[in-house]
């Protein structure tokens, strides 16, 4: 079962509520253009690990490239 709603947490204590049914993961979190907010940590992260070594980062045609030359 997946439903998304919208909600206006109202009390201060409601977003305990809320914390507390993320940890138990029987909620989620999501942003509101639709994007769960694991995901949003993850590109989070990715966009931290190329900012420290850029260097590390590959091309995706030249990937792509030396990948279709190795099956010829």
């Amino acid at each position: 079962m997946s439903e998304t709603y919208q909600v206006r947490v109202k009390k201060y204590y409601a977003s305990d509520v809320i914390n507390d049914l993320v940890k138990m993961d029987a909620l989620e979190i999501v942003s509101e253009d639709g994007v769960p907010n694991w995901h949003m940590h993850v590109v989070s992260e990715r966009i931290e690990a190329y900012k420290n070594t850029p260097g590390a980062i590959y091309d995706f045609e030249e990937v792509l490239d030396e990948i279709e030359k190795s099956l010829k």
